[in-house]
């Protein structure tokens, strides 16, 4: 259980760093793509 909060945590924090939560993105390919950009910094 200790290890679920952990991951959620972390994975949360990524989210609201990097603004994942509003890409408004509709398919999983539109998200990794934002996501890659985001990363990536394009």
């Amino acid at each position: 259980m200790a290890m679920r909060r952990t991951i959620e945590t972390r994975f949360s924090e990524l989210c609201r760093l990097f603004d994942i939560e509003h890409t408004l993105d509709r398919d999983l390919a539109g998200l990794q793509l934002r996501m890659e950009q985001i990363i990536l910094g394009s």
